[in-house]
């Protein structure tokens, strides 16, 4: 009798066993998950990457100017393919540079490997492939044009365009790099904030402000405006 018993949960452990193997067979073909266990999860995007391709509602069609000699293809296409998991409608094509010089001069092509991206009509061209440097990309691309940024210059501000430890040269080549253009806003030259202005900037004046350039900066923040006042 014992021995039965011993048979029969035998039988019970193999049987429950080859049910388990069968439904994580059929998960596996329903249910898909990616981890990323590298240093610093650099083989996935980062949120904010992900952010940007949640608002880009259509396809997107990347073309590279690499030689078909060597490894570069393959390198720009695993790339690539981390965006294109999370945006399927990213297509990748390559484009051999040699066979029309003429016409790589005429994009000013100069860098093997370089980059053209393009999305409802608009283009962007990258020179170098980094998540930053696409991210930003594609990010100029959803906005159609640059954004305005103005600072407001005349009372001893920190400087847009300044190197000094005071100054703001850094944080505007950031700006810069995502599609943003510094303007000088000088309030003895203007009476109001110009139209299409998407951001005004008063860096730590240490002079007071005219009353005028006070106004024009509450009515501006009034009507919607945007203002980073840096103390």
């Amino acid at each position: 009798m014992r021995t039965l018993f011993r048979r029969l949960d035998g039988w019970l452990f193999a049987l429950i066993l080859l049910l388990v193997a069968g439904a994580v067979g059929y998960l596996s073909t329903r249910i898909f998950h990616e981890s990323d266990w590298t240093a610093n999860g650099r083989s996935s995007l980062s949120p904010e990457s992900r952010a940007v391709l949640a608002t880009l509602d259509g396809p997107v069609d990347i073309v590279s100017y690499a030689n078909p000699q060597g490894d570069l293809r393959q390198t720009v296409a695993g790339y690539l393919q981390r965006y294109q998991q999370v945006k399927p409608d990213l297509t990748l094509r390559f484009v051999d540079p040699q066979l029309d010089p003429a016409k790589m001069r005429e994009l000013g092509i100069t860098v093997d490997g370089a980059l053209i991206v393009h999305y409802r009509g608009r283009e962007q061209r990258l020179d170098e492939l980094s998540e930053r440097s696409l991210t930003n990309a594609l990010e100029r691309l959803v906005r159609g044009s640059d954004r305005i940024v103005a600072f407001v210059t005349g009372d001893d501000e920190r400087r847009a365009d300044g190197k000094a430890n005071a100054d703001l040269g850094t944080f505007m080549a950031q700006l810069e790099g995502r599609g943003m253009r510094a303007v000088p806003l000088n309030f003895s030259q203007a009476s109001a904030v110009p139209e299409h202005t998407d951001l005004v900037v008063l860096a730590s004046p240490t002079l007071p402000l005219p009353p005028g350039a006070v106004q024009a900066l509450v009515t501006y923040v009034q009507n919607g405006g945007n203002l980073l006042w840096l103390t």
